[in-house]
């Protein structure tokens, strides 16, 4: 595993002024998503109200393309695993007794606090949190469309 801090994407760099060696002109481009396909079958029916929700967010604010449907479906399906462990915490408390009458944390506390955690990374890694938002470049668009794979696109832009 690579240590040290994360690569930034080549189009940050740019816009802080790194030096030309350190830019990497063969990173690749995606083409950005104009339209939200429809949610994965196996989520449950809050996971693809979220889907939509943030699906759609991304789409309007012209941040996601078809690589990253997975983290944004790992993010969803994440969430309504969060709300089922709330709404467990809510109805049977944060503690629980063990066998020798002790109070310990209760397992859907943990869970919760767990997905809470990766949530936060999906979103970070998305460009839904405030941080995350700084380093965000709206790819601008461009006056081709058409359809890859059957689903559809827009060019992007360089420069």
């Amino acid at each position: 595993m690579k240590t040290g801090p994360r690569a930034k994407p080549t189009a940050i760099k740019k816009m802080t002024g790194v030096r030309k060696s350190r830019i990497s002109e063969n990173e690749p481009e995606p083409g950005i998503m104009v339209k939200l396909p429809k949610p994965p079958l196996y989520l449950t029916d809050e996971a693809k109200e979220q889907w939509h929700r943030v699906g759609n967010q991304l789409i309007e604010n012209r941040i996601i393309s078809e690589q990253d449907l997975t983290a944004l479906e790992i993010y969803v399906d994440m969430y309504s695993r969060y709300v089922e462990a709330s709404r467990l915490v809510q109805q049977e408390g944060m503690i629980i007794w063990d066998a020798k009458g002790k109070p310990t944390m209760a397992p859907w506390l943990r869970a919760q606090m767990t997905l809470a955690d990766s949530m936060r990374k999906w979103l970070s890694e998305l460009g839904l949190t405030p941080s995350a938002r700084t380093g965000v470049e709206q790819i601008k668009r461009t006056e081709h469309k058409g359809q890859v794979a059957g689903k559809n696109i827009l060019t992007v832009a360089k420069g």
